[in-house]
């Protein structure tokens, strides 16, 4: 539905009291249709969730999702100064004569401010502005439902880093024990190499021939198991960096969230009783200087507003500064392991080198 036309003073000074009590009602209208547009805003923003795939879903699709919502409450606050501003416009337009009133005033000024009064006293602000008191309610309620869900998914987060943690540690456990099972088949097969390399009894040289195939099977048997293992190690522990990552953030989120509550909530206890009282001055002192009342309130609310955005802005540095630093980690030890993985490999070709030649030489 299109909004009601402004018009110029000159266009205003044309129509009946009647029409311009009308184009008032219309305007009015006009708010209300903003501020439930605001109230629609406010619906889309409680469906927004954090429906994390731990194992597919990357940092910057969780992050995408905070900002979209971060994005769109911080709109919805521009909007409700939107609604305040245009009420503010209203209430200006109604501590200004009509033509009705005008007229009357080159009559009777006393007659005319009389009608002004009585305008002033049936006009229905209370309702408009309780009308923004209950949408930033609904902020605040959209908040806590997902500072809910947040917490929800923290308590995930930190239960499935415990369990990656934790089996992690038995696989290093596992590697470790491997580790000294290798060495002793090493120091076997080195012994038994010796005794084939020594022995001049055929018989005796094909005995210890068989042992030694059955060591070298275990050997490779285990070597094997533990490229596995060092395989599950290693995923595990970037699964458990990527947790710590996710819990950060979550973290961050949730502060970021309680702090918007709880500036919403002070600013709603607080803008009951303000508004109250300029309403009632509305009421009582026509004549005052309301307008300036209402810049003040409409202030009131750009600094609230000024408040919101630049803490946003700064959770949103730090969660991107704790990511670039955990970046550079994952980096670090993606090199420290391939390093490790060379070495290894460099060590196992060494070994199997040497046990080619041994073993030609024990045929030779």
């Amino acid at each position: 539905m299109p909004k009601s036309k402004m018009l110029s003073r000159a266009e205003i000074a044309k129509m009946s009291p009647e029409k311009v009590q009308e184009l008032m009602e219309a305007r009015i209208s006009d708010i209300g249709r903003e501020t439930e547009k605001h109230a629609k805003l406010a619906s889309d923003i409680g469906d927004i969730g954090l429906d994390v795939d731990i194992a597919g879903m990357r940092l910057s699709d969780i992050q995408a999702h905070q900002e979209a919502m971060q994005a769109s409450i911080c709109e919805l606050v521009v909007g409700l100064d939107v609604s305040v501003n245009a009420i503010d416009g209203h209430i200006t337009s109604l501590q200004q004569a009509t033509v009705g009133e005008k007229l009357v005033g080159y009559f009777s000024k006393a007659t005319a401010n009389d009608m002004r009064e009585k305008r002033i006293r049936g006009a229905n602000l209370r309702t408009n502005l309780n009308n923004l008191l209950a949408k930033s309610d609904r902020i605040a309620a959209i908040l806590k439902e997902q500072l809910n869900t947040i917490s929800g998914q923290q308590d995930v987060i930190s239960q499935s880093l415990q369990s990656v943690s934790e089996e992690r540690e038995q696989v290093i456990e596992e590697m470790t024990g491997l580790t000294s099972e290798l060495d002793r088949l090493t120091a076997d097969i080195s012994q038994l190499q010796e005794k084939i390399t020594a022995e001049t009894d055929l018989k005796v040289r094909s005995k210890l021939e068989t042992e030694y195939r059955e060591l070298v099977g275990q050997f490779e048997q285990k070597k094997t198991r533990e490229q596995e293992l060092l395989a599950a190690s290693n995923t595990l522990e970037k699964h458990a960096k990527n947790y710590e990552i996710y819990r950060s953030s979550l973290n961050d989120q949730a502060g970021a969230q309680r702090t918007l509550i709880t500036v919403l909530e002070k600013d709603t206890v607080a803008r009951i009783n303000q508004w109250d009282a300029l309403v009632e001055s509305m009421k009582t002192a026509a004549i005052q200087e309301s307008a300036h009342a209402i810049r003040e309130v409409g202030a009131a609310v750009d600094r609230k507003a000024i408040q919101i955005v630049a803490s946003v802005a700064a959770a949103s540095q730090d969660r991107l500064g704790d990511m670039l630093n955990s970046h550079h980690s994952t980096l670090a030890f993606q090199a420290k392991v391939e390093e490790e993985r060379e070495t290894a490999r460099d060590e196992f070709e060494n070994l199997l080198s040497d046990l080619l030649e041994k073993h030609q030489a024990g045929r030779s």
